[in-house]
């Protein structure tokens, strides 16, 4: 499922501040809600099947959205899972020049997006895309 990330909006038609019933509704494929960690506040449903986990505030209100295979999401028009990190870089950095990076990807602040790819120096291909509302993460 290909779909354009509208930064601080949300992607596709899923958009932060969606309540659960609204989310699942476009996702439209079976879920199952979890805990991320043992210590999470609040479950988040998982979409495996489309390769999406979203996560909700204390009110039941999407704050966050994860992606991997086979969600296909894009920036500016450009495919992001599954393309290398440094053409993944190079697209964020042109858009936030001031992003972070560490040893599991980088954190683009100015677009809300971060992306996940293992031992980024090796360029291997993003394996997940992270995005958060303004003033989220």
């Amino acid at each position: 499922m290909t779909m354009e990330i509208k930064s601080f909006e949300g992607v596709g038609d899923l958009r932060f501040g969606m309540t659960r019933a609204q989310v699942r509704a476009v996702l439209g494929s079976r879920f199952r809600s979890l805990k991320k960690t043992p210590s999470s506040e609040h479950e988040h449903d998982s979409f495996f099947e489309a390769g999406f986990q979203v996560f909700y505030d204390q009110n039941g209100l999407c704050e966050a959205i994860e992606m991997g295979k086979p969600a296909n999401p894009t920036f500016g028009g450009e495919l992001i899972i599954g393309n290398p990190y440094s053409d993944a870089r190079d697209l964020l950095l042109m858009a936030d020049p001031e992003l972070t990076e560490d040893d599991s990807g980088l954190v683009s602040e100015k677009t809300g997006i971060a992306l996940y790819a293992p031992k980024p120096w090796e360029n291997p291909p993003v394996e997940g895309v992270y995005i958060f509302p303004r003033g989220g993460k």
